[in-house]
């Protein structure tokens, strides 16, 4: 995967605010694209647009995150959010969308590939959910991250390795090198 910066096509997504652009912005430019053509077929199938967070409503945290605002988060919702510094949204490898237009694309199957359009974009729903037992319903990651990422075993360990060098954290390439 690819750095952040480079300008996606936001046309599938409902109207993004100055500091949602902004976060968009600092996602890992091949996971966003992922999430951008995830819009784009979910506008062409169903006429609406993807919205952010997981009603939908929009929140500029439901993209890249800094240590801080998960360390705010973090401190809000306890064992439901990852310790800052080890969440992917701080690697700009996560996204939290609107979990029915989630559910569609994860129940949905592409015709050309017989996979969920979800599978078929490249992304992923692992995170876990503490309350529920299951998984984050509204939560993306790259496929390549899989089962693992969901118990944050992996990218636990890929941290921890590189703890000690420059400032101990990996960039969401150096991550997806590893995993």
């Amino acid at each position: 995967m690819k750095t952040t910066g480079a300008a996606v096509d936001l046309s599938g997504f409902r109207k993004f605010n100055k500091e949602e652009k902004e976060s968009f912005s600092n996602l890992n430019t091949e996971f966003a694209g992922r999430v951008s053509d995830l819009a784009k077929r979910y506008k062409e199938a169903t006429g609406n647009e993807l919205g952010l967070g997981e009603s939908g409503g929009g929140s500029k945290d439901s993209l890249y995150r800094s240590v801080e605002t998960q360390q705010k988060l973090k401190e809000q919702y306890g064992a439901n959010a990852a310790t800052a510094g080890y969440s992917a949204h701080g690697l700009g490898l996560a996204a939290d969308l609107d979990q029915k237009a989630m559910e569609w694309a994860a129940n949905t199957k592409d015709p050309t590939t017989g996979k969920s359009i979800l599978e078929s974009v490249g992304l992923a729903r692992v995170a876990p959910n503490k309350k529920t037992g299951g998984v984050e319903k509204w939560h993306v990651t790259p496929q390549e991250l899989g089962a693992e990422m969901g118990k944050n075993q992996k990218l636990l360990a890929i941290q921890n390795q590189f703890a000690g060098k420059g400032n101990g954290k990996l960039t969401g390439d150096e991550v997806l090198q590893q995993a």
